[in-house]
């Protein structure tokens, strides 16, 4: 099975094993948020999955937390970076 060029970038980066870990399960959508949680049958404290950072949270899943959550376009904005509405 051959890996995505994405991934074989990453584990070549110079840059420290815990971003590298981080970006892998980024990619590979396994980030422990609670979308995925809640996929695995894991409860919460108080049965809320929803994504804390905003005022009508949807269900916290990595899409939402990194492109679509209006705290992290701010971020993504502050670096002077855009991305696609859709894709």
């Amino acid at each position: 099975m051959e890996a995505d060029d994405a991934f074989k970038w990453i584990w070549k980066s110079k840059c420290t094993n815990k971003w590298k870990v981080f970006v892998w399960l980024l990619l590979a959508n396994r980030l422990n948020t609670q979308g995925l949680l809640k996929r695995k049958h894991m409860k919460l404290r108080d049965d809320n999955y929803a994504y804390l950072l905003c005022d009508r949270p949807p269900e916290e899943t990595v899409e939402h937390l990194f492109f679509h959550c209006d705290f992290s376009s701010a971020c993504w904005g502050k670096l002077g970076i855009t991305w696609p509405l859709h894709g």
